[in-house]
């Protein structure tokens, strides 16, 4: 009979006829090597003990036994039994839990037939992509062309046998977050795991085929060192495996594998103006607007929001189409009949993993356009046209991945040089150029510092007392760079 009365989970209760266990605080889900609780063992009118516990650890059992009957008067063999039992329900409790979690608690809309053909329909009219960019905007995302038409590939390569990923730099309260969420949003919702932050093996422990074809929108990459290196081997592997020794109930030791299956999409956001390269070389690095004629498009937006003259069901007219859209995307090969000929330039950096994100975009580009390209030998077929939208899109990716500085320091030193020239001098000190840009003095000393190192700018003129007067040198192979990644 089972004695484990689990009315409240926080505090579920086990009693026999000589004791009363109550666990307080209930069962942690995670962690299944370890079963870690807080007991409070009551015995007719004696005072309750409390014990914190693993009660997989058998010389804290031994010792949570002696205390119960040396102070209750009652025989080891039979707080024994009632320990064992107690962990055998709480065993079973908590997997019973963890599978009524793991089980998908929304149900999975279905089209209705005239939502079908619309979107069916939509998706088979010419001029795909323009009108994708077109809805986006009606959608709700202002400004971020490229970003947005990049992302919204991204998401869609999920179901595709190599999926693309994308990271999205920015400063904090640009709105990369707000970007990758609204874009999310468009999916259909049991396509998409969404995640604030993960700890080291956090990705190991998703079951079986949980991630398989979904989108992983993790909100900030900051201080997820941890993660990096299984995040990587996901991306590029397309599945996880890892070996743990699990305790059972005795103390005895056992081996078990961790295996998840990809292949994911990954969706990221890092306020840091570099990653590790190696996950770099993994993913479309999208450094966001960070402009003011951007600031205005949203403040403006806002302001329309707010006094009631946006069409809200125009909007959600746009957001269900798009999911709708989403929905008729089946898994389907790709073949690109014009790869071989395809070439980057040669001064892109890490030409294997670039070329290779290259050709991944070509196939997503494809797979989006699925209802309206021809099937030979089982596989949709890649047309010029893809390959020309691959080449306007990538242009400011390859650009990003072939800059020797950093994207934030980019953006500074093509503003410092729009500034020389509205002014019309050659030399700046750091005090003028920080105030003029609206800088914080770190971030001013950051960027001097890296311009330095990478000979972009000199000293012309002042002392260390003075201070420093700066000049441009002139070194910048950008322009020429930025014809030939374009061409």
């Amino acid at each position: 009979m089972n004695k484990l009365d689990t009315t409240n989970p926080e505090a579920p209760v086990f009693a026999t006829e000589e004791l009363t266990i109550t666990i307080l605080g209930g069962v942690k889900l995670g962690g299944l090597d370890k079963l870690r609780v807080t007991l409070k063992v009551e015995h007719e009118d004696n005072p309750p003990i409390r014990q914190n516990l693993d009660l997989y650890h058998s010389s804290q059992i031994g010792k949570l036994i002696e205390q119960i009957a040396g102070l209750y008067e009652l025989p080891t063999e039979t707080i024994q039994e009632t320990i064992e039992q107690l962990t055998s329900e709480l065993e079973q409790w908590r997997m019973s839990r963890l599978e009524l979690l793991s089980k998908p608690n929304t149900v999975v809309p279905v089209l209705t037939a005239p939502q079908r053909k619309n979107a069916r329909k939509w998706l088979r009219r010419p001029n795909l992509m323009e009108r994708t960019q077109q809805l986006l905007g009606q959608a709700g995302i202002v400004g971020e062309e490229v970003n947005r038409l990049l992302l919204w590939l991204v998401m869609s390569s999920r179901k595709t046998a190599r999926p693309l990923h994308a990271v999205s730099l920015a400063a904090s309260g640009v709105g990369k977050t707000h970007l990758q969420q609204t874009l999310a949003g468009l999916l259909p919702p049991e396509d998409v795991l969404e995640v604030t932050s993960l700890s080291g093996n956090a990705l190991y422990y998703f079951k079986g085929n949980e991630l398989k074809h979904k989108l992983l929108l993790i909100e900030d990459l900051d201080g997820a060192d941890e993660v990096l290196y299984p995040l990587r081997e996901l991306q590029s592997k397309g599945r996880l495996s890892k070996t743990v020794a699990v305790k059972g109930p005795r103390g005895t030791l056992r081996t078990e594998i961790l295996e998840v299956e990809g292949p994911v999409s990954v969706a990221a956001a890092t306020t840091k103006e570099t990653i590790y390269q190696d996950n770099a070389n993994r993913a479309l690095l999208l450094t966001l607007d960070e402009s003011s004629e951007q600031d205005k498009r949203i403040l403006d937006y806002q302001r329309k929001l707010a006094s009631g003259t946006i069409d809200q069901a125009k909007q959600t007219e746009a957001r269900k189409l798009l999911q709708a859209t989403q929905r008729l995307l089946e898994p389907v090969e790709v073949q690109n009949p014009f790869a071989e000929n395809l070439q980057l330039p040669s001064q892109v950096f890490t030409q294997r993993r670039a070329n290779q994100l290259y050709l991944d975009l070509i196939s997503a580009i494809t797979f989006y356009h699925q209802h309206q390209r021809e099937v030979k030998n089982g596989a949709v077929q890649t047309s010029l046209e893809d390959i020309e939208w691959a080449n306007k899109l990538a242009a400011p990716v390859l650009l990003r991945k072939s800059d020797e500085l950093s994207g934030a320091c980019r953006s500074f030193l093509e503003d410092l040089k729009t500034y020389l020239n509205t002014k019309k001098q050659d030399e700046f000190t750091r005090k003028e150029i920080r105030s003029a840009l609206r800088l914080h003095p770190s971030k001013c000393k950051r960027y001097m510092a890296e311009l330095s190192a990478f000979g972009y700018v000199e000293r012309v003129a002042g002392n260390k007392k003075q201070g420093f007067a700066y000049g441009l040198t002139g070194a910048d192979p950008y322009e020429k760079l930025k014809q030939e990644v374009v061409q």
